[in-house]
């Protein structure tokens, strides 16, 4: 299946717009997502 996962905190690099999540942000999108996968579903669209 699919997982979206809207208004995840993310931190940008004001010199070259670079964009990543740190290692706190990480561990809750893999819960959020260890989540979904139990639920089966095709397509799932959460919010952080």
């Amino acid at each position: 299946g699919v997982v979206v996962v809207r208004d995840v905190p993310a931190q940008i690099c004001s010199q070259c717009g670079e964009e990543w999540i740190d290692a706190q942000t990480a561990q809750v999108l893999e819960e959020i997502v260890n989540e979904a996968k139990k639920r089966a579903c095709q397509v799932e669209v959460l919010s952080f």
